[in-house]
């Protein structure tokens, strides 16, 4: 555990790239206690993001930001669109402050005007170059 917790406390890595998904997902789980689920859905060109749980004693000192931003870039870098279901189920304590995180990191609401049929979830995140 002592390992997780100097790794934790890492600086945000801007030039960190991983080669798959998979590479990522593992990355933050062995290297960082990360817990994540993601899949890929390669013929639509997507990433959906099951879940992500930072453990409860490391919270609020920016490490799901720094997975979002890893994940984020490795979706630019592939041309990938991530999905995800934003939902209290999880744990989260307010919906809108999840939904105001994703949206920070470029999600926008599947809906109205902007509502894709094609994708899954209620927020998605198109890729940026």
């Amino acid at each position: 555990m002592s390992h997780i917790l100097s790794v934790l406390s890492e600086s945000d890595d801007s030039t960190r790239s991983f080669k798959t998904i998979d590479d990522l997902s593992t990355h933050w789980e062995k290297e960082r206690g990360v817990r994540n689920t993601i899949s890929e859905r390669p013929k639509y060109d997507q990433i959906h993001l099951h879940d992500v749980e930072v453990p409860k004693e490391h919270r609020n000192r920016g490490i799901g930001s720094e997975f979002m931003r890893d994940l984020t870039r490795h979706a630019d870098e592939h041309g990938k669109t991530i999905t995800l279901q934003a939902a209290k189920d999880l744990g989260a304590t307010s919906l809108n402050r999840l939904k105001s995180f994703y949206r920070g990191h470029g999600f926008v609401n599947n809906k109205g005007r902007k509502k894709d049929y094609r994708l899954p979830g209620n927020m998605y995140r198109r890729p940026q170059r």
